[in-house]
Parts: structure tokens; sequence; C-alpha cells
């Protein structure tokens, strides 16, 4: 089954990775600017840049 994750309203985003919890995480945001997230429970989570203007996540573990 395919689920949307969305975007956030950004005109693009990525899933990267998934754990046996159906957590997700990957990268969402603009061609000048990306920001990871995390998606659980059906809500994507802003994780941010950490200071900077680019930020992905590329890998979870089963503790999340």
């Amino acid at each position: 089954m395919i689920t949307s994750l969305g975007a956030l309203g950004a005109p693009r985003s990525r899933a990267t990775d998934i754990n046996n919890r159906g957590q997700v995480v990957g990268w969402w945001g603009t061609f000048s600017e990306t920001r990871a997230f995390l998606w659980k429970e059906g809500v994507m989570i802003d994780l941010g840049t950490l200071e900077g203007r680019w930020a992905q996540a590329h890998a979870i573990n089963d503790v999340g």
C-alpha cells in the first residue's frame, strides 16, 4: 500500500527510511532549502535544518 506523506506545503519531499514501528524519515523543501522530517502516526513533523539551509534524515532505528 502506498501512503502519501505530504510535503508541508513545499513542492517536493522524499522518504528515505522506515522502521518496524511505521515511522518514516526523509526530507522536504524547495530548490533553495531542504528540511528533515519525521512522519509518525499520520503526522509529518518538521525537524528543521540545524541552523543551515539543508538537512535530510536518512535513517531511523526501531527505537525511533
